[in-house]
């Protein structure tokens, strides 16, 4: 089970694409042509790993409505990015909790691990290439569902 803290912008918008048959189709569609969804984290916790955010930018999380896809990308000081990614078909459950304060808990239950990446070489003003990676959070994420 994989948790993260997020603090919501007050312009995050947020998209209800659940199972309801007559408008599901019609969600997708929309949802093909959205551009993706970055916002901060402080803190993501998996079974007993957890990666606090060292800066402002050092956890950030992206929807991928295109890709069906949210990953989490870790940057630390002098050290490459790393990427946790989750494909939406691999999601069973997901639960979202917002504070009055604009905090919120997001835990999300998978039927299969996540995918990993590294940050190959960085090059000044391209876009990050990924590396698939081994799981880097010492083996939590193989528990990616509850007991």
């Amino acid at each position: 089970m994989m948790e993260a803290i997020l603090r919501f912008e007050k312009n995050t918008k947020f998209i209800d694409e659940t199972n309801h048959s007559e408008a599901q189709a019609e969600v997708r569609k929309v949802s093909k042509k959205l551009k993706a969804l970055n916002f901060r984290a402080s803190l993501l916790k998996i079974g007993i790993w957890k990666e606090i955010a060292e800066q402002v930018e050092g956890l950030i999380v992206r929807c991928y409505f295109a890709k069906e896809k949210l990953a989490w990308e870790i940057s630390r000081k002098q050290s490459l990015k790393k990427k946790i990614e989750i494909k939406w078909s691999d999601i069973l459950a997901i639960r979202a909790k917002i504070m009055e304060d604009g905090t919120g808990v997001l835990e999300i239950e998978l039927n299969r691990p996540p995918s990993f990446y590294e940050e190959s070489t960085p090059i000044p003003r391209k876009h990050t290439i990924w590396n698939i990676s081994s799981d880097f959070t010492g083996g939590q994420a193989l528990n990616y569902r509850s007991p």
